[in-house]
């Protein structure tokens, strides 16, 4: 331990007065260090240096043994390991010019003491067990864990697990790789979690779930009875019959939680109150009937800390959820919206998404963070904004102590040009999703097909592919997309207080993990094949979980704002949750889920007003095995055939979703799925955007699919024309009151992607599909525009 120094120098006495009476988060007591010491142990030109090196962020990789601390220490470009010892003041650094003097105590020592003595809360201790040790010898420590609920129920659940997964739990780093989580995973399974709950049980509360259930044991010994219980209870997670309480209690708490959680008894409490009426009689015969049913158990704990269980066997598909209160959309106006644009089948785009790969490699856009702030706090692997890391190093604080959370593509430009051949937008959040699968695997600046993954999903059913594909998008696959979208599309942007040191990107994931989970659980008792009033799903979930987004954080962590005004919404205001929120919650209905064919979606202008869960999405939200009824497909036939000579049909094949671009420029959807057809209008709409026949028929005749030669001649002439005379109709005729109006309208407004001629500085024509857009968004902006109509 090192000695207390006498001594003094001003500028150090406040700091040294701060570490003497900041607790220390391990030991019995707290370490007798000071930055005295620094100076006595190291030599005053040493801490001098030190000092600096700590205030550049050179200390990382900080961690406590129980006697020494560690940590590495970037000098010149120079990673270099040091270690003090906080019994004896032994030292090592591996800096090899130290290496020939007798004291080893130098600046990079000094700058470990420094980081210790300043930040001690950052020293981690190297491994699960020591940090559970060192916590429950320090009930200071302890207690300061027990006011974050999130870490302390994170110690409980270690505590509680099987004597062999505790075992190996205890000797895992604390930044564990996936590999090394494999042997605890493997002791850790749903079977020995719920031998070890039943352990904890008394041999009266064993007998009563054997009697609730109506089965007789072999054995009154507690040991093999719970062995016993449990092989039942995994093959019956739940009882017959439940009772009203019952029922309650698990609706509420696995609609909004979807029983990922080990619930607190008060929050429980305090969620009943809030979604059944707040009888507390009741909810006491929920908690006690569910227990004499298996179906929770009690931990170690009295009063508000106690917590409770759910069986490891229980999954969300198996419990009921809260009854539906989305409206139908009424069937006599569904015809007068617009539908989304057909896609191709989302395991067809993985194939071609796959074929493109092996052909050649995708190159990646790897995360740069400048070195000048990565190792500040609020960094945590974030990319960080531009234009706020300029202010920051001007001013070294964030204004409104914010930072913006940006939603980088994981692709370079290359690669997304590629991926947008294939089907825009889909292809390259499928791409990311399927090289978080391990089907694609990053070497250097790209991303390389991984064989045996590829091989295993070709070998998969498709079945089984839609299985996967559902699977993988509830843990996360894909990334943050429908936040993306969502701020995009509503002029948003995520927020992060730059407070929140210990929030990463994976945190972030995690909550979009969660809310995809309780959405999925919303839309799971909807009616399949019936239209529903998005307007009503918004109201419903706004009511009952207006922070969806917000599982595992807070609006104090990360939150929305305006990205014009910065202005921060809050979930808990009705006009601010529809502002935003609510965009994240279409995003989900009209991206993601739309792709993976779970649900189709109808939108009025450019909101989206109506969906409904397709027979696939019915599969896949209840949990049960997936049957999707397809015609038999002759695999020899064409992906690509002219039905007549205006009408085209697409066979799901990767031929056919490179070519969806390509046919998209030319023709319209028709009503059946992956049929397009012809007309002048999207003939002409091909033309405006820059495609030629010659380029059209080339491609089409490179798929075997050439064009009739009724239709090219038609195209033919039609481009002929183009250009010497424009016939349009359903046009909108704006007239402005002066000459400065038309000017302000196409700087400030969308209006100049609307216009079809201008005849005068007050006087444009536009067409009809979007004045309704423009009128509404000009409202909004403070105009006041007159609209007459033809009857009037």
């Amino acid at each position: 331990m090192a000695k207390k120094s006498s001594y003094s120098d001003d500028s150090f006495n406040d700091d040294a007065d701060w570490a003497a009476d900041e607790p220390v988060p391990f030991g019995d007591e707290p370490i007798d260090l000071i930055e005295a010491d620094v100076r006595d142990i190291c030599g005053k030109p040493n801490a001098a240096r030190g000092s600096l090196l700590f205030g550049s962020g050179a200390v990382s990789q900080r961690s406590f043994d129980g006697h020494a601390i560690h940590a590495t220490v970037s000098d010149g470009g120079t990673l270099l390991p040091v270690v003090f010892d906080l019994i004896d003041e032994s030292s090592s650094c591996s800096d090899a010019k130290h290496a020939r003097l007798a004291d080893p105590n130098c600046e990079h020592i000094a700058a470990l003491m420094y980081a210790y003595i300043r930040q001690p809360e950052s020293f981690l201790p190297q491994n699960v067990g020591g940090f559970i040790d060192l916590l429950n010898e320090n009930p200071q420590a302890r207690d300061q864990l027990a006011r974050d609920p999130q870490l302390n129920q994170m110690l409980e659940q270690i505590q509680s697990l099987p004597p062999a997964a505790r075992a190996a739990l205890d000797k895992l780093t604390l930044n564990a790789t996936p590999e090394q989580m494999t042997p605890v995973a493997e002791l850790n399974t749903p079977e020995e979690q719920l031998k070890s709950l039943m352990r904890n049980l008394s041999l009266e509360q064993l007998s009563e779930i054997a009697k609730r259930r109506g089965w007789k044991l072999s054995s009154n010994a507690k040991e093999a009875l719970s062995e016993e219980l449990a092989l039942l209870l995994a093959s019956a997670p739940l009882p017959f019959e439940l009772s009203s309480e019952e029922e309650q209690l698990l609706r509420n708490e696995n609609t909004l939680y979807g029983l990922l959680d080990t619930p607190g008894h008060s929050a429980l409490q305090n969620l009943w109150r809030a979604r059944a009426g707040g009888d507390m009689k009741r909810f006491d015969n929920a908690v006690r009937g569910l227990q004499s049913a298996g179906v929770m158990f009690p931990c170690t704990g009295n009063g508000s800390a106690l917590h409770y269980h759910w069986s490891p066997f229980l999954r969300s598909e198996d419990a009921p959820h809260l009854a539906p209160k989305a409206k139908p959309y009424p069937a006599e106006k569904i015809e007068r919206l617009k539908p989304a644009e057909p896609l191709m089948p989302l395991t067809t785009i993985v194939d071609a998404v796959l074929e493109l790969a092996e052909r050649e490699p995708l190159r990646v856009r790897l995360l740069k963070i400048d070195s000048r702030f990565a190792n500040q706090p609020f960094a945590q692997g974030w990319e960080l904004d531009p234009q706020e890391l300029a202010q920051y190093a001007k001013t070294r604080f964030f204004a409104t102590n914010s930072i913006t959370i940006t939603f980088p593509l994981f692709w370079t430009d290359e690669t997304i040009q590629k991926l947008e051949t294939l089907s825009p937008w889909v292809a390259q959040w499928i791409a990311a999703f399927i090289f978080g699968s391990k089907m694609l695997k990053q070497d250097g600046d790209y991303a390389r097909i991984d064989g045996d993954q590829v091989e295993t999903w070709r070998k998969f059913t498709d079945e089984a592919r839609w299985e996967y594909l559902w699977q993988g998008w509830r843990a996360g696959g894909g990334g943050l997309y429908e936040l993306r979208a969502a701020t995009e599309r509503a002029a948003l942007t995520a927020q992060r207080s730059s407070y929140t040191t210990n929030f990463k990107p994976i945190d972030l994931l995690t909550e979009i993990m969660h809310a995809r989970n309780f959405v999925a659980r919303v839309l799971a008792p909807l009616d399949p094949l019936t239209w529903y009033s998005f307007k009503s799903l918004a109201e419903y979930v706004r009511g009952i979980r207006g922070d969806f987004l917000h599982t595992t954080t807070t609006q104090e962590v990360w939150f929305l704002a305006a990205k014009k005004t910065r202005h921060r919404f809050d979930p808990n205001h009705s006009q601010n949750w529809d502002d935003s929120y609510r965009a994240v919650l279409a995003a989900f209905l009209d991206t993601t889920l739309r792709w993976l064919g779970v649900t189709e979606v109808a939108y009025e202008g450019k909101d989206l007003a109506a969906f409904r869960i397709t027979a696939l999405g019915a599969a896949l939200l209840s949990g049960g095995k997936v049957n999707v009824p397809t015609e038999p497909v002759d695999p020899n036939a064409p992906s690509i055939t002219w039905l007549d000579e205006a009408t085209i049909r697409l066979r799901a094949t990767p031929d056919a979703a490179r070519a969806m671009p390509l046919i998209r420029a030319f023709a319209d959807p028709a009503r059946e799925s992956l049929t397009f057809r012809v007309a002048n209008a999207s003939i002409a709409r091909a033309f405006e955007r820059g495609n030629t026949v010659a380029e059209i028929a080339g491609k089409l005749a490179e798929l075997n699919a050439p064009l009739p030669n009724a239709l090219r001649a038609k195209m033919e002439a039609l481009a002929a024309n183009y250009g010497r005379a424009h016939v349009y109709e359903h046009l909108t005729v704006i007239e402005l009151s002066d000459d400065l109006a038309l000017r302000e309208l196409l700087a400030g407004t969308t209006l100049g992607q609307f216009v079809v001629h201008q005849f005068s500085p007050r006087l444009v024509v536009v067409r009809d599909e979007n004045v309704d857009d423009w009128v509404n968004e000009v409202v909004k902006k403070g105009y006041t525009p007159q609209v007459m109509t033809n009857d009037k």
